[in-house]
């Protein structure tokens, strides 16, 4: 509440279960909308580093989870509060020490809509906090993957005025329902930012061959594809890029102070 989230999808750790209902673990959840999620983690085919949530899924690993990456993928896809919404997200790849190749491995069941490109926490610890060399190269090869932002454990680091980044998901959705917000989760219906501060995206749109993306305040620009880098250093509320043939993907960054915000890739494949 304090640090403004209108939708939490929270879990325990050692043992991971989800914290739902909200009114089943806290006095005061007035105001804030809830789905079921909890943190796998101790799958036998990988590093026990490698973390996935299931978010819109009352699936529980307890102290480590009793079978495959591609287990909880299937055992997620199975018990989802709506077939509609939600899903599986890589977490924190960073830190845990994965290459693309890892990645693309753990994509290829096909039920995971998400990884972690911000965590505040792997920031905190030893500087693993951006992912997004390891998501651009995955968006490189063709496969849509979407980008979240999260603190993690991050708040118990340090005071309120001296904190990391917490990390935000934007989702755009026209009616505060479960159902709705998992859904924009799904289908990439969100951005995200560092801070949740007034930097906010108005409007990105491709037309043609050209990308446009308006926010809030005025900001810096990168325009990231699979072949070029383009940086927009005339701070603006609006840019533009012209996207080519071979650019397979487009996403864009706005920097405003201390602040970043990502859109997620429109695939142009």
């Amino acid at each position: 509440l304090k640090a403004h989230y209108d939708h939490v999808a929270i879990s325990n750790y050692h043992p991971s279960i989800p914290y739902y209902p909200l009114d089943n673990f806290f006095t005061d959840t007035s105001g804030l909308l809830a789905s079921p999620n909890a943190e796998q983690h101790g799958m036998s085919n990988v590093s026990e580093h490698v973390h996935l949530n299931s978010i819109g899924s009352c699936l529980t690993s307890g102290e480590n989870y009793d079978g495959t990456t591609y287990d909880v993928v299937e055992s997620t896809l199975k018990t989802l509060q709506y077939q509609s919404g939600g899903g599986v997200t890589l977490n924190h790849p960073k830190w845990s020490g994965l290459d693309k190749s890892g990645i693309e491995s753990i994509l290829s069941t096909g039920g995971i809509i998400a990884m972690e490109i911000w965590n505040a926490t792997t920031e905190h610890l030893n500087g693993t906090g951006y992912s997004l060399d390891l998501w651009d190269s995955v968006l490189s090869d063709g496969i849509q993957i979407f980008g979240t932002a999260v603190p993690d454990h991050e708040a118990q680091y340090a005071p309120l005025e001296n904190r990391q980044p917490f990390g935000y998901n934007h989702l755009l959705v026209i009616n505060k329902t479960e159902l709705e917000v998992l859904s924009a989760y799904r289908t990439g219906r969100f951005y995200t930012t560092l801070y949740n501060d007034g930097l906010l995206l108005k409007n990105l749109a491709l037309s043609g061959t050209t990308l446009s993306i308006e926010v809030s305040e005025a900001s810096t620009f990168v325009f990231k594809t699979a072949k070029r880098t383009v940086n927009v250093d005339s701070a603006a509320t609006t840019a533009t890029f012209t996207v080519a043939s071979d650019d397979i993907y487009a996403r864009v960054e706005a920097t405003r102070g201390s602040n970043k915000l990502f859109t997620n890739a429109i695939m142009l494949i």
